[in-house]
């Protein structure tokens, strides 16, 4: 049997070719994905504050448009509807980023969780 690392052997034997991976992590990697998803969890509150802060600015813009135009002031109507428009790039960007944060944080919380399952059953 060929020790590759303290992970990785190899055996040949009998024409039988057998490679053994064994499932452990590092440490610090493991400490180093805790502190990634956590700090993924506590800006994902933030960012989910700026979502719902956005949306009532579109309102609140929505009201000031309809007002605009009700009275007739076209250069005020137009200025407002560029300010609508600047708040849904910025609501589709949080949204890019919540969604960033979410698919990223459960692959990693699958993962860990079938790593401890392999170390329990095979460990």
């Amino acid at each position: 049997m060929q020790v590759v690392s303290d992970r990785v052997s190899i055996l040949n034997k009998d024409g039988i070719f057998s490679l053994v991976v064994l499932p452990f992590d590092k440490k610090w990697k493991i400490n180093l994905m805790f502190v990634w998803l956590l700090l993924w969890t506590i800006s994902g509150v933030f960012y989910i504050s700026l979502y719902v802060n956005a949306s009532g600015e579109a309102d609140f813009y929505r009201y000031q448009y309809d007002l605009a135009v009700k009275q007739n002031k076209k250069d005020v109507s137009v200025k407002i509807y560029k300010d609508i428009e600047k708040n849904q790039q910025k609501r589709l960007f949080i949204i890019g980023l919540l969604a960033f944060g979410l698919t990223s944080n459960t692959k990693w919380v699958k993962r860990s969780s079938l790593e401890n399952t392999v170390k329990k059953n095979f460990g």
